[in-house]
């Protein structure tokens, strides 16, 4: 065998073993955000209900989940750890689903072309982030707001920021999930009381 024979025979070889030393590439986990079913009861708005796509900084609008540590402002995305949509459209969705669920009005729904909503609920996410540590959690906070659009100069009928914290049972992201759907569930629980005492 030449020498240049050798030495591509030794450099593919090399190229295989590298590979196997390394490993398979890692695979990109997904996870749904699972928000509890209300009891359905009154009072409940009239007409139609409309929830907005949430607004939020440019990191909460990616998929990848977030980790945050304590004392610090500073938060990292997860690598191959991401939600199935948005936060954003997640959140938008889940509250639309909740409040139906709940009959928090005659008619619940996202935004549709062509349909003049009575009421508007609008969003502002500004945390939703992982918190690891001997005591692993979750933190979520918006902004949720309620009006009545068909009147003139309204004003929000409820217009708070809600905060919600929820232990998870390890550091890993899949129990995060979890958490995250409990926090969640916590806030909406929340946000429709403070509906039903704002109806008319």
């Amino acid at each position: 065998m030449s020498v240049r024979r050798l030495l591509l025979a030794c450099a593919a070889l090399a190229i295989v073993t590298a590979g196997c030393v390394a490993g398979p590439a890692p695979r990109d986990h997904f996870y749904r955000l699972v928000v509890a079913t209300p009891a359905k009861s009154g009072p409940t708005l009239p007409g139609l209900l409309e929830v907005d796509r949430f607004t939020s900084d440019d990191v909460l609008r990616r998929p990848a989940m977030l980790r945050a540590q304590s004392g610090s402002p500073e938060v990292t995305p997860y690598a191959y750890h991401l939600w199935v949509n948005s936060p954003t459209l997640m959140l938008q969705q889940a509250l639309a689903d909740y409040l139906r669920a709940a009959g928090a009005a005659q008619t619940v729904t996202t935004r549709v072309a062509g349909l003049t909503a009575e009421w508007q609920v609008t969003g502002q996410l500004r945390r939703f982030d992982q918190m690891g540590g001997p005591d692993p959690k979750v933190t979520v906070e918006m902004e949720l707001s309620l009006r009545q659009r068909l009147r003139r100069n309204s004003k929000s009928a409820v217009q708070k920021v809600y905060r919600a914290e929820a232990r998870a049972d390890d550091e890993s992201p899949g129990a995060a999930a979890d958490a995250f759907g409990s926090a969640v569930s916590t806030i909406f629980e929340q946000f429709t009381a403070d509906l039903r005492a704002a109806t008319p």
